[in-house]
């Protein structure tokens, strides 16, 4: 009996000394003390954490059998798969005609590694837009007339107005790589693009007004291009003041394109005046076509399928059998007489 006693306490020792939070070589942790450890409860704990109970009785050849079992060979079904996939890993990148990813060549060019090869533009589309409202105010300029706005609107899609979004955008990216901050210059970005819609729109709309353009609206159109011009000065005033620098040097030495907002006669309401007065005489032309050909119908159906001048050639042979019998009964009747 003692020496069953000090067996079990052996065990309660060594179990103590490998359960986890326990400290090796101290006592048996409070949820084990009084309680005795069957075969049962030591191999649940041996196989629940080999790599700590190891020390306990695993061998080096148990030790190699549990690696290999962890890793067991793949059977020949998923070796096949698994080369499969590689091949077809690999031939994803190649360039051939049953391969539709590799034609799949991207459209824009988004490279914002290098400042100075987009930063310049924002300063060209400021130095636009600044024209454009110099010229608004001019006396010149028809500020009434919707087709000025229909013009304002044709050179937001010209060169380099119709880059500010994306040269905008590479801006942000460089600022965004440069500062370590995802979320940096996306305030100012936004804006950019917030105000040029509202520009863009707000031109449309005059355009297609009937009649004069008020003198609200025009104060509206002035204050969205002055709002593009401190959208974009908010942008450039995040990049360091010697890119500024640079930038604006470059932009100043390249050319802008002409803004030509002069209203050609031939514009688009006098297009369309001359459209709808071609319409209309087309409409007539047509109407009077077909008028002639109802009317040719309806002689052919009352003129025995003769036609205007077939009618008037039957009234005259008409006229004459008449004329001829008219004659013939006045001799008759004269002879009658005479005989008498």
């Amino acid at each position: 009996m003692p020496q069953m006693q000090n067996r079990q306490c052996h065990h309660n020792g060594c179990l103590a000394a490998v359960l986890p939070g326990a400290v090796a070589g101290g006592t048996p942790t409070n949820k084990w003390l009084g309680r005795e450890m069957n075969r049962r409860d030591m191999a649940y704990f041996l196989a629940t954490a080999p790599a700590v109970y190891r020390p306990l009785g695993a061998s080096a050849k148990e030790t190699l059998d549990a690696s290999a079992k962890e890793t067991p060979e793949l059977n020949p079904v998923d070796k096949i798969i698994q080369e499969s996939r590689r091949k077809a890993k690999e031939d994803s990148k190649k360039i051939v005609a049953w391969n539709p990813r590799a034609y799949k060549i991207p459209t824009q060019n988004y490279n914002a590694s290098e400042l100075q090869s987009f930063l310049p533009n924002l300063y060209q589309v400021r130095f636009q837009f600044e024209k454009i409202e110099k010229e608004m105010e001019s006396p010149k300029a028809n500020l009434s007339n919707p087709d000025f706005y229909d013009l304002l609107r044709g050179l937001n899609r010209k060169e380099p107005i119709k880059l500010l979004r994306k040269d905008a955008f590479r801006t942000r990216m460089w600022l965004n790589t440069k500062k370590k901050d995802i979320d940096f210059a996306t305030f100012q970005y936004e804006r950019i693009k917030r105000t040029l819609d509202e520009e863009d729109t707000q031109c449309l709309l005059l355009s297609r007004a009937d009649g004069d353009v008020d003198a609200v609206q025009i104060r509206t159109a002035k204050k969205n291009v002055r709002a593009v011009i401190d959208a974009i000065d908010q942008m450039v005033e995040l990049a360091p003041e010697e890119e500024q620098d640079t930038a604006k040097i470059v932009a100043e030495t390249k050319a802008l394109p002409p803004i030509d907002l002069t209203i050609k006669p031939w514009s688009r309401r006098v297009r369309e005046e001359r459209e709808a007065r071609e319409r209309e005489e087309g409409n007539s032309k047509a109407k009077e076509v077909a008028n002639d050909a109802t009317a040719n119908k309806e002689d052919e159906k009352h003129g025995g399928g003769g036609g205007t001048a077939e009618r008037f050639m039957l009234v005259l042979v008409m006229l004459e059998h008449c004329c001829n019998a008219a004659r013939g009964s006045g001799r008759g009747s004269g002879g009658d007489v005479s005989g008498g």
